[in-house]
């Protein structure tokens, strides 16, 4: 999954409950090690905004771990059987957190098979690409205190038990190189978001959601499913009938302007 071919491999030793900083970032880290039942391994890594990331891990089925964007309150990526790797760019600058950990499995076949009370592991770490450095433009009116370039409101759509309800979102924007900029939206309930836009076009979400974007005259229509990680993900065939489908969408209309120099 993740390319090798010229990299340098830096082998790291694993170490149980503790937090172990990853640097080398440009090669690619390969760590092995064995986990006993319920044990928790951390890694950080510093990336950029717009760098890819690719994690890898080879074990049984009771080893999985997930990957946490930088901010993020929820995880981006759960690993299974079935996706046992991770490629995604990362849409934020700051620290990523990899949790490795071994558990029992909560199906018939679990109960049948008790997990080994040590599982071999072997997780390989690779970071690619520049990151989108961050710029300060002179006719933006930088909010003060932070690191944003501009913040507005915008309309956006929260799924209930009740339904969909309009309220309005804050959203605060960071303008990067290469035509970049990372949008921070805040809900009604105070939940955080970050999205990357890549040329006016969202391409990454630091959030577990299958999501798309529909572009309108004025602006794009960011849709999102509530369904998260471990969720049976849906193709999006378009809007009408999803609601239902995905257990709601919640919705953000990010004005085109906005993203515009």
């Amino acid at each position: 999954m993740a390319p090798s071919a010229g990299l340098t491999a830096v082998q790291l030793s694993a170490k149980a409950n503790q937090v172990v900083m990853i640097r080398n970032s440009n090669r690619s880290t390969l760590i092995k090690g064995q986990a006993k039942l319920d044990e928790e391994f951390t890694y950080k890594l510093r990336v950029g905004a717009g760098q890819r990331l690719f994690v890898e891990l080879d074990s049984n089925e009771y080893v999985s771990f997930n990957v946490t964007a930088p901010g993020a309150s929820s995880a981006l990526f759960r690993s299974s059987q079935s996706e046992p790797g991770f490629s995604g760019l990362m849409p934020s600058d700051g620290f990523v957190t990899i949790k490795l950990s071994s558990r029992a499995l909560s199906d018939g076949a679990a109960k049948r098979n008790y997990p080994p009370e040590l599982s071999n592991f072997s997780l390989r770490i690779m970071l690619t690409g520049t990151p989108m450095s961050p710029l300060f433009i002179s006719h933006d009116a930088l909010t003060s205190g932070t690191r944003y370039s501009a913040s507005i409101t915008i309309p956006c759509k929260k799924y209930t038990n009740y339904g969909r309800q309009i309220s309005s979102c804050e959203a605060a924007l960071v303008r990067r190189s290469n035509n970049g900029a990372t949008l921070t939206v805040t809900n009604t309930d105070g939940e955080q978001m970050q999205i990357l836009f890549v040329n006016g076009k969202p391409v990454a979400t630091d959030r577990c959601f299958e999501w798309k974007a529909q572009p309108q005259p004025d602006a794009s229509l960011l849709l999102f499913g509530t369904h998260s990680c471990g969720a049976s993900l849906l193709t999006f065939k378009g809007y009408s009938g999803l609601s239902h489908r995905l257990g709601g969408l919640d919705s953000y209309e990010v004005p085109n302007w906005l993203l515009t120099k």
